[in-house]
């Protein structure tokens, strides 16, 4: 029976029908609609997981094309049936008490409203973006099971990526009626006051690379994902950055908001340039969240809703991964490099070869010493892993008429290798070769494919 997924406390993902089939899907890389699944009941579980999928406007041929005036026009039409508090109570409420993407909703507004109807207009020559709200291009393609799928993570959304995630952002949460949006709780609003005194508290000086870390704390959530929530707070305006206001103040263009220090800060304006002893916008937060009342002390988390039901033809998607049996591991005698010794060696097609140390040869390098194993192939080709013995009356494998052999760098790191035997005379009537004498340099690595230049491809080549 599957499990459905563990939900975190705080910031937890949707958990729809849809949310999990187009995840399930995405981890398999089977987005496309012919399924390459091995198990028949999976092959069926994902054609009718892609029918539900294309039933509600999410199938993988769900692609479209939307022109820069008219999605402006569509995004101004959005966020002009949006009150701001209702954007500001969800951004509270998915602390806790809602899906995670609805924390999205107030910097998708934000932009919305500050951003004025304006011309397409490239950011440079060689760069189709526009400077002035970051649309990909004057005519843009988008996948909505990506744009979903994107939503759903909320983690990876900051407005400089453009409005294309902005007007999706609306357009979904218009899809519940405004009276039935998310209300913050109890605990919404004092994991929220906790989160402003942790900020108002902080040593000066620090850098949001810095001050994710107690905030990632205080949520138990990711590095990564307090990134996301401190940029989305610099995006509105709620960090306070003079000469770099935020959305909620003013309209700044994708390229000014994208400016930064240096080339080493990853995240865009404003919490780019912003610092801990810069401290919190106060006037936009008590404009902003003013009409929530805290509570003196820390209320019960709110209660989760039941775990979607998956329908019986989903279920063989989710089922438990067949145990795979343990990879067999190969003996391996270990010991130091030495003459005598003889490796097995894998071939891609499955099959062994043998080879035949005859000792070491070490060069001086600038700060270290570099060994080499010198090595030769025996005349043999295994089916198998090599039984006990399998050395005993074989010969060196020529190349091209003569003996050759190699120093090998990293024989005894490279794990796929096995010493099978020490101690081993060398084969009846060979001499024992001159370890200062030239050959070829290689890597343990590489030997498999140095022994085509020893055996036909017929021999080596064909999967036994």
């Amino acid at each position: 029976m599957p499990r459905s997924p563990k939900i975190p406390d705080y910031f937890w993902p949707q958990d729809s029908l849809e949310a999990r089939l187009l995840h399930r899907l995405s981890a398999d890389n089977q987005l496309a609609t012919t399924p390459t699944a091995a198990v028949p009941a999976d092959v069926l579980s994902q054609a009718q997981a892609q029918a539900h999928l294309h039933a509600v406007g999410l199938g993988a041929d769900a692609k479209h094309t939307v022109e820069h005036a008219e999605l402006l026009a569509d995004i101004k039409d959005l966020v002009a049936r949006i009150p701001q508090q209702a954007a500001c109570n969800a951004f509270v409420a998915a602390i806790s008490s809602a899906p995670a993407w609805w924390r999205d909703v107030l910097p998708a507004w934000a932009l919305a409203q500050a951003m004025p109807l304006h011309e397409y207009q490239a950011y440079s020559v060689n760069s189709s973006t526009c400077r002035q709200c970051f649309m990909p291009a004057a005519s843009a393609d988008y996948d909505m099971q990506q744009l979903w799928l994107a939503h759903q993570d909320s983690w990876d959304y900051g407005t400089i990526f453009g409005p294309l995630h902005t007007w999706f952002v609306l357009q979904q949460a218009l899809q519940t009626p405004l009276p039935l949006w998310p209300q913050p709780q109890p605990h919404d609003v004092y994991q929220w006051q906790q989160l402003l005194d942790l900020l108002r508290t902080l040593p000066p000086k620090l850098r949001y690379s810095k001050v994710r870390e107690p905030v990632a704390k205080l949520f138990g959530i990711r590095a990564h994902a307090a990134s996301s929530l401190l940029e989305a707070l610099a995006d509105c305006g709620f960090l306070n950055v003079p000469e770099h206001p935020g959305l909620l103040e003013t309209w700044r263009s994708g390229a000014a908001r994208d400016a930064r220090p240096n080339v080493r800060v990853e995240v865009g304006g404003p919490l780019a340039w912003w610092q801990s002893d810069m401290g919190l916008n106060e006037a936009l937060l008590q404009q902003c969240f003013g009409h929530l009342s805290v509570p003196s002390s820390e209320p019960p988390l709110p209660a989760r809703p039941p775990a979607v039901a998956l329908p019986e033809w989903a279920m063989p998607l989710f089922a438990p991964a067949p145990k795979v049996a343990a990879k067999l591991r190969y003996p391996h005698i270990e010991a130091d490099i030495a003459a005598g010794d003889v490796y097995a060696l894998p071939l891609p097609t499955g099959r062994w070869l043998l080879l035949y140390c005859h000792g070491e040869w070490a060069v001086q390098m600038a700060h270290k010493t570099v060994v080499y194993a010198v090595v030769e192939f025996l005349n043999a080709v295994c089916d198998d892993f090599p039984p006990h013995g399998a050395w005993q009356g074989l010969d060196f494998q020529p190349r091209q008429g003569k003996r050759s052999h190699y120093r090998c760098s990293g024989l005894a790191r490279f794990r796929n290798i096995r010493r099978i035997a020490q101690n081993v005379a060398l084969p009846t009537g060979t001499e024992p070769i001159d370890l200062q004498a030239a050959c070829v340099f290689t890597k343990a690595a590489d030997l498999a494919e140095m022994s085509r230049w020893h055996f036909d491809d017929d021999s080596i080549s064909d999967t036994p």
